[in-house]
Order: structure tokens, then sequence, then C-alpha cells
């Protein structure tokens, strides 16, 4: 993959765990995007409270 489109994945899985930032304080949200071929596959918002 090019750098453009590593960008472009990496800055949706940083909005995916921004999605979880409210449930997850003290601990970082984490974002993970799955890409196959150079599409987008899935999208998951992990998060562990303490």
């Amino acid at each position: 993959m090019e750098t453009r489109e590593l960008e472009r994945f990496m800055g949706l899985a940083i909005a995916e765990g921004r999605k979880a930032i409210a449930h997850c304080r003290p601990n970082p949200p984490v974002g993970c995007v799955l890409a196959l071929k150079r599409w987008l596959s899935e999208t998951y918002v992990l998060c562990m409270s303490a």
C-alpha cells in the first residue's frame, strides 16, 4: 500500500477510537481498521474499563 492509503486507514482507526473516549477513561480507547486489498473491511473499538 502507498503511504497515502496507510494514512487514510490510520485516520479511520483513530476516528473509531475516539468514539469510545467517554467510556474508557482513564484508559485510552483503541480503534482498529481491517483492510483487505486496499478496501475497508471492518472497524472495531476496544475499550477496557477499570
